[in-house]
């Protein structure tokens, strides 16, 4: 299972991030943050640079024991993933 933590923190990071840039929820948060100076802004509406600091802290979590609590994040991500497989599959013509 070590080797398993960082795995789902990792995934975990990604799915974190993506919900940040691209959900809705996020938009006036983003906003507000971005419009206090450039380089917030630059942080919270680049992937590449937040993911650095979101995986410095999931490093942190993953450090202390709480590595768990990215499960739910893990699972989610991973669910998006088959999903975009499947319907990949489904378009191709390979399965209906």
């Amino acid at each position: 299972m070590s080797n398993m933590k960082y795995i789902i923190a990792i995934i975990a990071v990604e799915a974190l991030v993506e919900i940040w840039l691209e959900s809705a929820l996020f938009d006036k948060l983003r906003i507000y943050i971005g419009g206090k100076h450039w380089l917030l802004e630059e942080l919270v509406t680049c992937g590449w640079c937040l993911s650095v600091w979101v995986a410095g802290v999931a490093f942190v979590f993953v450090c202390i024991g709480l590595w768990w609590l990215f499960i739910p994040f893990a699972v989610h991500r991973a669910s998006n993933y088959l999903h975009d497989i499947d319907g990949l599959v489904k378009r191709s013509g390979w399965r209906k």
